[in-house]
């Protein structure tokens, strides 16, 4: 997939997790382990990910994993990289505003 791809898919998977998310749980341990730097994916494709999306999508994303980390039994280490690489990443796009 694209990473305009993934950013056009992504709300949409987000908002069926929400909505059902015992039956669409494969979106959210993709999308923690690609926050987190820990997937499959090369480095580069993952900072494209973070460079492509927007500070209220950052945002938006982190909300989501906390949320969603707090009803499942996920790895922390995972969920608290992801977290954190997000939270850096939201610093600097304040700092540059």
């Amino acid at each position: 997939m694209t990473q305009n791809a993934f950013n056009y898919y992504l709300p949409g998977w987000m908002t069926a997790s929400v909505a059902d998310h015992r039956t669409e749980d494969v979106l959210p341990d993709h999308l923690i382990s690609t926050m987190s730097g820990r997937s499959e994916f090369s480095a580069a494709r993952i900072e494209k990910c973070y460079e492509c999306l927007s500070e209220s999508q950052l945002l938006c994303i982190k909300r989501f994993i906390v949320w969603y980390h707090g009803d499942e039994d996920w790895d922390d280490k995972d969920v608290d990289f992801a977290l954190e690489r997000l939270h850096s990443r939201l610093a600097r796009e304040q700092k540059n505003t």
